[in-house]
C-alpha cells in the first residue's frame, strides 16, 4: 500500500524510466520454417516491448540475429541510456548475437523474459515446433556469458497466455528500475556533519564503486548565490502553493520568516535542478543556513519540500540515509526521515520522531499538513519553519543504508518490514509515529536492528518492500539484510 494521496504543490522535473528491449533471434533454422517466420518473431519482440509501456519509456532495438546487429543494438541502447535492459530471446538465440547487444552497457541492470507460447506440450509436437518455442534455450545461453562475466539477473519465467506472467515480469523489471537510477543517482553534499557523526558519511570512491552513486559537494559561496538568485515572485508563487495545499499556521507578524523558509526551499530546488541532484544531505545548521548572514533560517522546510516533490534529503551531514531515502521514495512513494528513538514496550513498538522535516505525501489528509514556526523544537532555537502532519496507519518499512565490511560491495541495505501504527499521543509538535516489526517483539527487533549496523537515523516508506530492496541489493552487487 503506497501513501501518496497529497499531491505536492510541484514536482521537480525528472525524466521518466528508460527500458531497452532486445530479443534474440537464429537465422539458422529458417530454411524449416515459414517464410515469414523471422517477421513472426520481431513481431513477437515488439509485442513484449508493448506489454512494458506505462512503466517508462521503452526502446525496442529490433531483433538481433547476428554479431552486426547486435552491436548495432547496443549503440541503440547506449543512446538511449536505459535504467534497465530486458533480454527476451525469441528462441534459441546464440549467446554472442545477444552479447554484444548488452557488452558495453556498464552497470545497467538487465532482466531476463523466458516467457513461453505454449502451456502444455501437444501430441503432434515436432522438431519444427521446438524452434518458435526454445526461448528457455536463449535464455540459458545468454545467462551463461552474462554470469561468467559476473553479473546477475533475474529470469522471469512462465506462459504468455497468463497475466500473472506479464504482472510478475512488470513487477521485477520496476524495481530493476530503481536498482538501475540508483546507479546512476547523483546526491548532493550541503554541509559538514554535526561534530562526531561519523557514522553518517561514507567515502565517495567507494560509494561509487559499490552502487555506482554519486556524491556532488556543495560550497556555501555556490548556495548563497542561488538564493540571492531567488525572485520575488518566485518566492510569492510557491508561499501561495503551500497555502493552497497545506495549512499554514504562521502568525501574520511572523510573515517574513514563512517567506524566508519558502526563499530556502527555492535555493535548495536551484541547485538540485543546477546538478540534477536525486536527494541528498542538508546540514543547515552551519554555514549553508543558520550560520550563514545572509540566511540565518532552519532548514526542516525545506528538506521536507525536496523531499515530497521527489528528491529526498536528510540533515545533519547524513548522506547514507539520503541513500536509504531514494530507494524508500522510490518504492513506497514517500520517505520519512527519523530516529527510532524509544521503545515502547506496552505497545510493542518503537516512537519515530526528528527535528520537523517530513514527507507529505506521507499523509492522506491535506488538512493534516500543516507548516508552521519551529522555534526550539527542533532541539535549538531557530528562526524558520518546520512541518507535522498526522501519520495514517499502514504498512511500512524501516530502511537504512551503510557502508559495512563484511558484506559484498562493502554496503548493505537494512531493512525491517513493519507497521505504521499512527501519530503518538504526546507532546511533541513534529511528525512521529510508533513502528511496529513484523519480524517479532519490539525489544528483540530493536537488538537485531542494531546489529545489523544500522546508523542512528532511517527512512520510513508506506508499504512492505523487503523483497524489492533484496533484489536491488543483488542486482546492485552490494549486501541485504532484512529485521
Amino acid at each position: 500500500m503506497n501513501a501518496v494521496t497529497v499531491a505536492p504543490p510541484r514536482l521537480v522535473t525528472s525524466r521518466p524510466p528508460r527500458i531497452g528491449v532486445v530479443t534474440g533471434y537464429m537465422p539458422y533454422f529458417e530454411e524449416i520454417m515459414p517464410g515469414d517466420f523471422r517477421q513472426q518473431m520481431a513481431d513477437r519482440g515488439r509485442s513484449t516491448a508493448e506489454r512494458l509501456e506505462g512503466l517508462g519509456d521503452v526502446l525496442f532495438t529490433g531483433l538481433v540475429h547476428d554479431h552486426e546487429s547486435g552491436f548495432a543494438a547496443g549503440r541503440k541502447l547506449k543512446a538511449f541510456d536505459p535504467d534497465v535492459v530486458v533480454l527476451a530471446p525469441t528462441m534459441a538465440a546464440p549467446a554472442g548475437y545477444q552479447y554484444a547487444a548488452v557488452r558495453d552497457i556498464g552497470r545497467v541492470p538487465i532482466v531476463l523474459l523466458d516467457i513461453h507460447g505454449l502451456e502444455t506440450i501437444p501430441r503432434d509436437y515436432t522438431a519444427e515446433s521446438i524452434v518458435p518455442n526454445s526461448n528457455t534455450v536463449g535464455c540459458m545461453m545468454i545467462n551463461n556469458i552474462l554470469r561468467r562475466e559476473g553479473r546477475w539477473s533475474p529470469v522471469v519465467s512462465g506462459p504468455a497466455a497468463r497475466e500473472e506472467t506479464w504482472a510478475e515480469a512488470r513487477r521485477v523489471i520496476a524495481t530493476a528500475l530503481v536498482a538501475g537510477r540508483l546507479a546512476k543517482a547523483r546526491f548532493g553534499v550541503l554541509g559538514r556533519p554535526l561534530d562526531g557523526y561519523l557514522n553518517v558519511v561514507c567515502d565517495a570512491g567507494a560509494l561509487a564503486a559499490a552502487t555506482g552513486a554519486s556524491l556532488v559537494d556543495l560550497t556555501p559561496a555556490e548556495f548563497t548565490d542561488a538564493w540571492r538568485g531567488v525572485a520575488a515572485a518566485e518566492i510569492q508563487a510557491l508561499a501561495a502553493a503551500f497555502r493552497e495545499t497545506y495549512r499554514v499556521d504562521v502568525p501574520d507578524a511572523e510573515t517574513e520568516q514563512f517567506e524566508t523558509s519558502v526563499r530556502l526551499c527555492l535555493a535548495l530546488e536551484t541547485v538540485v535542478e543546477r546538478h540534477g541532484l536525486d536527494g541528498g544531505t542538508f546540514n543547515c545548521r552551519d554555514e549553508f543556513s543558520v550560520g550563514n548572514p545572509e540566511i540565518g533560517v532552519i532548514g526542516c522546510l525545506a528538506n521536507a519540500h525536496l523531499t515530497t516533490i521527489g528528491r529526498p534529503f536528510t540533515c545533519t551531514g547524513d548522506i547514507i540515509t539520503a541513500v536509504a531515502m531514494f530507494l524508500g521514495k522510490q518504492l513506497g512513494g514517500d520517505s520519512y526521515y527519523c530516529e527510532l528513538d524509544t521503545p515502547d514496550y506496552a505497545r510493542d513498538a518503537v516512537l519515530c520522531a526528528n527535528t520537523g522535516e517530513g514527507d507529505f505525501c506521507q499523509s492522506d489528509d491535506c488538512d493534516s499538513c500543516t507548516i508552521r514556526l519551529s522555534g526550539g523544537e527542533s532541539g535549538r532555537v531557530a528562526r524558520g519553519c518546520n512541518v507535522k502532519y498526522a501519520m495514517p496507519e499502514r504498512p511500512g518499512t524501516a530502511i537504512a543504508f551503510t557502508p559495512r565490511a563484511d558484506t559484498p560491495g562493502g554496503h548493505v541495505i537494512i531493512a525491517a518490514e513493519g507497521r505504521i501504527m499512527g501519530t503518538p499521543e504526546t507532546g511533541l509538535n513534529l511528525p512521529s509515529m510508533y513502528f511496529g516489526f513484523d519480524s517479532g517483539p519490539v525489544g528483540p527487533a530493536m537488538s537485531r536492528w542494531i546489529e545489523a549496523g544500522a546508523t542512528h537515523h532511517t527512512g520510513i516508506s508506506s508499504g512492505h518492500h523487503g523483497a524489492a530492496l533484496a533484489l536491488i541489493a543483488r542486482l546492485a552487487g552490494i549486501g541485504f539484510e532484512r529485521i
